[in-house]
């Protein structure tokens, strides 16, 4: 009598964890990945598994003083999620990337593209060629097209892939391993390890006044290992703070009293 009351508590309390935790249900669906021109794309990889979501139109996050957070945690199939294949990974990275096409007149001042780097655009001593890392991104994205659907399903879209798959971020003929995206940013360290905050730049391929190839600071991003992910806007802005995740704590009090209740169950069967 007391082993099977004892038993049961337990077993509620499991359940009961695993269903707040979030764990039952955590698969790695195979999703459409489309994103659009002025979307910024979070990239992360480690272990031979790629993990890739669209953060959203880079207009609203690296718009001067605004403050993103996203939990990339709290996603089905989350790459943080036990056994995903990401984090934990041997030398798990991450970048974002993105481009846009200039809305203006006229058209030779060429596209915007994004990149997340560890260095600042100040201390870039040479500068990539702007067209060619915007044909890239384009060219990923087409690569992502016939790897996982034509369906452009825009913000808070995400897709794991392989890192032989022929789209994949890592992929030599996309951007590579070695920091440089392909070799069209020739100073390197495109990418961070998490815990990293790294410096989102904006690229011209020519501006208003003539000048061709021009990098300028458009922001800062940091990926935590807790699977949260800040984004600033504005040259030289400071992420916020990380607030405790108000799942975190309601998780913490329900477990609380769960095990209290378990207790006390406890405690009638063995009075």
């Amino acid at each position: 009598m007391r082993r099977i009351g004892w038993k049961q508590s337990v077993r509620v309390l499991l359940v009961a964890i695993a269903t707040v935790a979030g764990v039952e249900g955590l698969t790695l669906e195979a999703k459409a990945l489309q994103f659009s021109n002025g979307d910024l794309v979070l990239a992360m990889y480690g272990n031979n598994t790629e993990f890739y979501y669209d953060i959203g139109a880079k207009a609203t996050l690296l718009a001067p003083g605004a403050q993103t957070l996203v939990d990339i945690s709290a996603l089905p199939g989350s790459p943080f999620a036990a056994g995903s294949g990401v984090v934990g990974g041997p030398q798990t990275q991450w970048s974002i990337v993105g481009r846009d096409i200039v809305p203006t007149t006229p058209t030779s001042l060429g596209t915007f593209t994004y990149a997340a780097s560890q260095s600042d655009a100040a201390n870039i001593s040479i500068v990539p060629s702007i067209t060619t890392y915007s044909t890239r991104v384009q060219g990923w994205n087409s690569a992502l097209d016939a790897s996982t659907g034509s369906t452009p399903i825009g913000q808070g879209a995400h897709v794991f892939l392989n890192s032989t798959d022929p789209a994949a971020f890592t992929n030599g003929n996309n951007f590579g391993l070695d920091g440089t995206l392909g070799g069209t940013w020739n100073a390197g360290g495109m990418q961070g390890s998490l815990g990293d905050l790294l410096t989102i730049l904006e690229g011209r391929a020519r501006n208003e006044a003539g000048q061709t190839n021009v990098i300028s600071d458009a922001g800062r991003a940091v990926l935590l290992a807790s699977g949260q992910l800040e984004i600033c806007g504005g040259p030289g802005c400071s992420v916020a703070a990380v607030p405790l995740p108000a799942a975190v704590v309601l998780f913490g009090s329900g477990l609380i009293g769960l095990v209290g209740i378990a207790r006390r169950r406890l405690t009638n069967f063995t009075a």
